[in-house]
């Protein structure tokens, strides 16, 4: 199971700022793993992937505190 996923995006002059909000850990290193394959499919309808941060919160929205950073990619853990 995945759980709760919640995204957050902003598009502005083709470029995308995606922030995704998952209560699972596994779950977010999902989403994360999936970074090359979303930014071909943007680059194919034309959009460029700007910023991707994902972040794993608590089932009742509380974020955690620690932060690691890979490849450009922000994930709250």
């Amino acid at each position: 199971q995945l759980g709760a996923i919640r995204l957050q995006v902003a598009i502005k002059q083709g470029k995308v700022d995606l922030r995704v909000f998952a209560t699972k850990m596994n779950t977010g290193g999902l989403i994360r793993s999936s970074e090359s394959g979303l930014r071909q499919k943007l680059s194919q309808q034309g959009l460029k992937l700007n910023r991707m941060r994902v972040e794993v919160e608590g089932a009742d929205g509380s974020e955690s505190r620690l932060r690691k950073q890979r490849n450009g990619i922000d994930m709250e853990v």
